[in-house]
């Protein structure tokens, strides 16, 4: 997707990294076969590690993998998410309540993966 416009008149692009209003989705069905994917590769001998790093993020965005990702989007404007279908169209769904309507927005992460043995501290 180059560009996808929505209801409210923002228009989605999508051509760069980091950007608050896009995520992806992974049902639960598709959740455990990617820890599944990861913890193999972790404990695997193999000593090429970046190729399995690659096989992990080819996986991720391979039509016949074992995890189907779909892209998600929330217009910073209204607060609609569109979802993509596994044919590459999109569905809209507006918020009810007005207090959620930009829950993108609010994501606490750090974008930071952690090692086990520390604790987060604020």
């Amino acid at each position: 997707m180059s560009s996808l416009p929505c209801k409210c008149g923002f228009v989605f692009h999508d051509n760069t990294d980091a950007i608050s209003w896009k995520a992806h989705l992974i049902t639960d069905k598709d959740w455990f076969p990617l820890l599944d994917m990861a913890d193999s590769l972790i404990e695997s001998s193999d000593p090429d590690r970046a190729t399995l790093c690659m096989t992990l993020r080819h996986n991720l965005h391979r039509v016949n993998s074992c995890v189907q990702t779909r892209l998600l989007y929330q217009c910073p404007g209204c607060g609609r998410v569109y979802i993509e279908s596994p044919d590459g169209a999109y569905f809209c769904f507006v918020p009810e309540d007005s207090d959620n309507d930009k829950m993108l927005f609010n994501h606490k992460g750090t974008g930071k993966v952690l090692p086990m043995n520390l604790k987060k501290t604020d």
